[in-house]
């Protein structure tokens, strides 16, 4: 018994697991997500949405859409929409084209 509770102290103490839970800790890196996908998008006026799918640990991957506006002059000020990934190891961040999402869930069966 006692073992186990030195094995848990050990692990609550550990400043690495602390500090990557803490809200401080998460609140900058979905700054350091929202201007690294910001760039990645490659659009003006690029506008990163609030919400964020996380993936686990195995993964790595946070996911969030971008708004902007497409910068090619023959798009003609046209919206856009990407999908962000960003890598939690690497920390970097790609976008992709996610115009043709928009829209395409089917109605739920009743």
């Amino acid at each position: 018994m006692t073992l186990c509770v030195l094995a848990l102290s050990g692990v609550a103490g550990s400043p690495r697991i602390a500090n990557a839970s803490s809200p401080g800790a998460w609140a900058q890196h979905d700054k350091d997500v929202t201007v690294a996908c910001r760039k990645a998008s490659g659009l003006r006026e690029p506008q990163v949405q609030p919400a964020v799918v996380r993936f686990d640990d195995t993964v790595g991957l946070d996911a969030r859409l971008v708004r902007g506006i497409w910068p090619q002059a023959h798009m003609k000020g046209q919206q856009a929409l990407m999908l962000c990934l960003f890598d939690r190891k690497t920390r970097r961040a790609v976008a992709q084209h996610a115009d043709d999402w928009a829209g395409t869930l089917p109605a739920r069966p009743n």
